[in-house]
C-alpha cells in the first residue's frame, strides 16, 4: 500500500501500519483485534486505496474481524470509484 494520508489520526495511522506490515508478512491473524478500527481501515493512500482494498485484492478479507466489515468500511471508493467489494468480486 502507498503512503497513508498526512494529517490523519495518529492511532489510526499506527494501527494501519501494524495491519499493513502484518499483511505483508502473512501474519494478519496475529494482529490484536483492537487494531482493526473503522478509522484504520478507511484511511486512504495517495490513490485512494484503503487496507480493505488491498485485503480484497489478495483474497484476505476473511482474515479481517467481521465486526469491522460494515458498509462504512466496505463501500469506501478509491480515486477510480472502486470499493473493496468491487476488488473482492474479481
Amino acid at each position: 500500500m502507498e503512503a497513508i494520508a498526512i494529517g490523519s489520526d495518529h492511532k489510526a495511522v499506527r494501527d494501519a501500519i501494524i495491519i499493513q506490515h502484518a499483511a505483508n508478512r502473512g501474519t494478519l491473524h496475529q494482529v490484536p483485534k483492537e487494531a482493526f478500527t473503522t478509522k484504520a481501515l478507511t484511511l486512504k493512500s495517495k490513490t485512494g486505496h484503503t487496507l480493505l482494498h488491498a485485503a480484497a485484492w489478495r483474497g484476505w478479507l476473511n482474515q479481517i474481524p467481521t465486526n469491522v466489515l460494515t458498509a462504512e468500511t466496505l463501500l469506501v471508493a478509491d480515486d477510480n470509484g472502486f470499493t473493496p467489494l468491487h476488488a473482492a468480486a474479481f
